[in-house]
């Protein structure tokens, strides 16, 4: 799985989900170099992005699944570039009207 935004609640979905034994992180994009390095420390093998556009150019064939827990106004982007992808989405923000 892939998680976008690893700060705050990105942070602790991450853990709470990547604690499952079936679940292996193999990227994680935050914009935030602080955040990215607490995350890093916690899953070695991942690789780090800024821009989950790169992220999912980089990495979209071993991702397959993504956790977007950004700001409102960034979700809807990154969620919907993830959906175009045909990748399951988990957000806290609504989506849709």
């Amino acid at each position: 799985m892939a998680s976008i935004g690893v700060g705050g609640m990105g942070g602790e979905d991450l853990r709470d989900i990547s604690s499952h034994s079936a679940v292996v992180v193999t990227a994680l994009r935050d914009v935030a170099a602080k955040n990215l390095a607490a995350a890093k420390k916690l899953h070695h093998n991942a690789k780090v992005f800024k821009d989950y556009r790169e992220m999912l150019k980089e990495n979209g064939n071993e991702i397959d699944d993504v956790i977007v827990m950004t700001p409102d106004h960034n979700q809807k982007h990154a969620s919907m570039t993830d959906m175009e992808m045909n990748k399951p989405v988990y957000c806290h923000k609504q989506l849709t009207h």
